[in-house]
């Protein structure tokens, strides 16, 4: 498959190597290369490493000769440079990559500054990186060449994510325990009847506890400090909780629903709190891209060992917005607000021992598909 974005064209390793010794053999530059204090790397016109510090080497943890001649995406195991056999830059989805799109001004003579989400698989581990990348042009012996300095953000942007998301829900919920409590507060006066105020007061508590628990969990997951604890349950029972959880949200419009299993009385032994999780972002986002009176459909069907589901609605997702959509810290609800998609993917694949995968296209809407075992091993 032809490239997509930047060029394919790659330098030789008899060019790369020749790039490497004459700029090892420059003190002006092995000054400049060893003084930085972050991920640092020269790359040639090709975007191939030419150049890498010590701090690059060592949090890689391979030899020198195995980064010469790659791109940034590839030392990073990044998902997308791997998905076409020209590598790093080259895929649709690298259109909306930081790195690339700062290393592309470089090659142009501009200085750049992007922040970059990565996501690799490293022993068969989701890995994300919020990475903050520098670019700049250097000429060399009449060749042109990028500085690239790279920052690792990932704890500093999933401390803001965090603390983002885990207020947000929480002063929402208090707010509406708050304000239940007041007109229940009134009521006692007036009626003995207060049975339905009280009902909704205690919902609102509950949901805020399963919040803090929630942010918990992601945590726990990210750290892969996370102890399954797997029990059958009948899967027409998770489609009516996520339902009324989801109606209970003021914050999603009216929408329909509508189920389908088979067989009807599908059962799945897994982590319930978890798969809860992920079918209620899932299905929490398709109800939010409808318009009023649109449906959501969940279906769920058993074929050779595996339980598909698949959630359908019929808003269509930019496809600026389907090339980030599993990755940590994104979301189209504002800064800091990117939970849901990427908690999705983390507990599906590194714990449910799942697939997730979407399509979206204007005629056909959203369908986000998921995979997992009927039965799990622990």
């Amino acid at each position: 498959m032809k490239g997509e974005f930047l060029t394919t064209k790659r330098s030789s390793k008899k060019v790369v190597s020749i790039m490497n010794k004459q700029l090892s053999d420059s003190s002006h530059i092995l000054e400049l290369v060893d003084a930085s204090n972050t991920m640092f790397m020269i790359l040639n016109h090709n975007r191939q490493i030419v150049v890498a510090n010590k701090i690059l080497i060592n949090l890689l943890n391979t030899p020198t000769d195995n980064i010469l001649g790659q791109r940034p995406g590839e030392v990073f195991n990044c998902i997308n440079a791997k998905k076409l056999e020209t590598g790093c830059g080259t895929h649709i989805f690298c259109r909306e990559c930081g790195a690339a799109n700062a290393i592309f001004k470089a090659i142009n003579g501009e200085k750049a500054q992007n922040e970059c989400r990565i996501s690799s698989i490293i022993n068969g581990k989701n890995i994300s990186y919020d990475l903050l990348v520098q670019c700049q042009p250097m000429l060399f012996n009449k060749e042109t060449y990028v500085l690239m300095s790279v920052v690792d953000n990932s704890d500093k942007k999933r401390r803001e994510v965090l603390e983002k998301t885990f207020f947000h829900y929480i002063l929402n919920t208090a707010g509406g325990v708050y304000g239940y409590t007041k007109i229940l507060k009134k009521k006692v006066a007036d009626s003995p009847n207060n049975n339905e105020y009280a009902e909704i007061a205690c919902k609102l508590a509950e949901r805020l506890i399963k919040e803090i628990k929630g942010q918990q969990l992601l945590l726990d997951a990210e750290r892969h400090n996370l102890s399954l604890n797997l029990v059958e349950i009948e899967v027409s029972d998770l489609f009516n909780e996520v339902i009324d959880l989801i109606k209970e949200n003021k914050e999603v419009k009216e929408c329909n629903f509508n189920t389908s299993l088979t067989p009807k009385n599908l059962k799945i032994l897994t982590d319930e709190i978890l798969l809860q999780k992920v079918i209620l972002n899932i299905v929490k986002n398709a109800a939010e891209a409808c318009k009023e009176g649109q449906s959501v459909t969940i279906r769920g069907i058993r074929r050779k060992g595996f339980v598909y589901f698949t959630i359908h609605n019929p808003g269509f997702i930019p496809i600026k917005i389907q090339h980030q959509i599993f990755q940590r810290s994104f979301s189209t609800k504002g800064n800091n607000r990117g939970i849901g998609t990427y908690s999705i993917k983390l507990f599906t694949e590194n714990y449910l021992n799942g697939e997730v995968w979407f399509e979206s296209t204007p005629n056909k809407g959203t369908y986000f598909h998921l995979k997992i075992p009927e039965r799990l091993e622990s």
